[in-house]
Parts: structure tokens; sequence; C-alpha cells
């Protein structure tokens, strides 16, 4: 429970880094999501 919890917490903390760092470069939702789905 304890390790599925801590995943899930690193890939939304990573989730809302790209967004942030797509907001501040300007990249398009779409690589956004291919970003995500990579890492």
């Amino acid at each position: 429970m304890l390790n599925s919890f801590s995943f899930l917490a690193v890939l939304c903390s990573t989730g809302s880094i790209l967004v942030v760092l797509g907001i501040i470069l300007k990249i398009p939702t779409i690589w956004q999501l291919v970003m995500l789905i990579v890492v």
C-alpha cells in the first residue's frame, strides 16, 4: 500500500513539474502528455 502510494505521489509531482515547465516554456499540451508517458 505504501509503495503504490509513494509511486503515485512521485507521478503526480512529476506531472505537475512538467505542467509548470510547459507553461513557462510554452510547450503544447500534447508534448507534455508525451513527456509524462515517456518519463
